[in-house]
């Protein structure tokens, strides 16, 4: 007696047991084993081919690179041998820990998992006393399984059309007639309903892959001035709140800027023809109101990219001081009210090569500080530069401040940079030709 079986059904069977095989690998633990490859080559001791400095216990970078996507990832298997006299003689300061330091940071590119390690990779065995070397350790993982990865992905770009707008400000921003006609809009044929706006602000995105991120622009609320009778006329406008690139946190009593490092613009884009867009919604003032005041904190800060010690990396300083210079740096004030005290912060960058032989001075409205300056260090591991932050308050009875920064040398060949000067405020709440930007902190205006 024989029995048919269906294509259907062994081909349900064969997907049944492949589900149930990718469920089982999901759980089981992966392993893979680290190498440091220690070498000493015409009296330079390498380890992976860079340099390292017994005497600063200096933690060197290892990067891995898994095939799949990770998680649960934790060190195992750490195996130490003893220094060889060879490479005891590149060892001269007395080493006090007993333990390598082994630290981890994940990260996620192209849908696999990358691995940084930071390790300092020697010790002294605490029962022997002897100088010992990481020769290698083990990383346990698991396979991530992704449920639900399939998003909606699909840019709103796709269709209509588009226009980008740029700002480097925070504020109201207006679109005028004239403003649609120079981006090439047919005016005449527009209906104003349809107007929408979509935008993130200028922050810099998240250099982790993993944080979560809009996955495209988002729709604005804006208000359009006489779009009801459906055409606009030269009289109408756009109206739309809009970000710079500069992105302010409030910390420790203090506003702090933070600036992006790879635009100057933050972008906003425009849209006619995908259906009516979002609206400022009206809202009615509060008639007993809980707290009433007259003036508000606002900030105002000074950072130019100008010089690149290394001509790499994303740090950059401002105007120099050099042998004996000084500079001046105005700031307005717009509307400040002066009964109160303006706070600010300023950061410094030197580079002395003789011990005290220069200092710092900063002066405004009167109030001096000075700072005195370090030499740096001749090891190629010390910083090309000192830096130096300075923070005071003080009084001013006008609106126009000037900052007084100078170098002072006593001998030797020094330098110095100006990082930012951030000040912070209390202005007047009095309108008169430019914008005001409200910001509320512990329950007040």
């Amino acid at each position: 007696m024989f029995i048919n079986i269906s294509k259907y059904k062994i081909l349900c069977f064969l997907i049944s047991f492949l589900l149930f095989f990718l469920d089982c690998y999901s759980s089981v633990k992966s392993h893979k084993n680290i190498f440091l490859d220690w070498t000493i080559n015409e009296g330079v001791l390498k380890i992976d081919g860079k340099l390292y400095d017994f005497d600063k216990s200096q933690s060197i970078n290892k990067i891995l690179f898994l095939d799949i996507l990770a998680e649960e990832i934790c060190i195992v298997d750490t195996l130490y041998v003893d220094l060889s006299d060879e490479e005891k003689s590149y060892f001269k300061t007395y080493l006090q820990h007993s333990d390598f330091s082994i630290k981890k940071e994940t990260g996620i590119s192209r849908n696999k998992t990358c691995v940084v390690f930071d390790i300092i990779p020697i010790r002294r065995n605490k029962k022997t006393g002897k100088l010992q070397k990481l020769f290698s350790f083990s990383i346990n993982y698991r396979y991530k399984k992704i449920e639900n990865s399939k998003k909606d992905v699909n840019s709103i770009f796709h269709t209509g059309s588009w226009y980008k707008i740029s700002t480097s400000q925070d504020g109201v921003h207006i679109i005028s007639y004239q403003d649609l006609l120079d981006f090439g809009i047919d005016v005449n044929n527009l209906d104003p309903r349809n107007i929408r706006i979509y935008g993130n602000g200028g922050n810099m995105l998240p250099k982790l892959n993993q944080e979560e991120v809009f996955l495209s622009p988002q729709q604005k609320s804006i208000f359009v001035y006489g779009e009801s009778d459906g055409v606009f006329n030269q009289t109408d406008y756009i109206l739309f709140f809009g970000q710079s690139s500069t992105n302010w946190t409030y910390s420790d009593n203090f506003f702090m800027h933070k600036k992006n490092l790879y635009d100057d613009y933050s972008y906003y884009f425009l849209n006619y023809d995908l259906g009516p867009g979002d609206r400022i919604n009206d809202n009615f003032s509060l008639n007993n109101p809980d707290y009433t005041t007259n003036t508000f904190d606002d900030f105002i800060f000074l950072e130019n990219d100008l010089v690149n010690f290394i001509k790499s990396g994303e740090k950059w300083y401002g105007e120099s001081f050099g042998v004996n210079q000084q500079n001046n740096f105005d700031f307005d004030l717009y509307n400040l009210n002066t009964s109160d005290s303006i706070s600010y912060k300023v950061k410094l960058a030197t580079r002395a090569v003789t011990p005290n032989s220069c200092f710092f001075s900063v002066n405004v409205n009167g109030s001096n500080q000075n700072t005195p300056v370090s030499s740096v260090g001749s090891d190629y591991l010390d910083p090309y530069v000192n830096l130096y932050s300075i923070e005071n308050t003080f009084l001013s009875s006008q609106e126009n401040v000037t900052f007084n920064i100078s170098l002072n040398n006593l001998g030797g060949n020094n330098d110095g940079w100006l990082d930012y000067i951030v000040l912070n405020y209390r202005a007047k709440l009095n309108h008169k030709s430019q914008k005001i930007n409200i910001e509320k902190v512990h329950g007040k205006f």
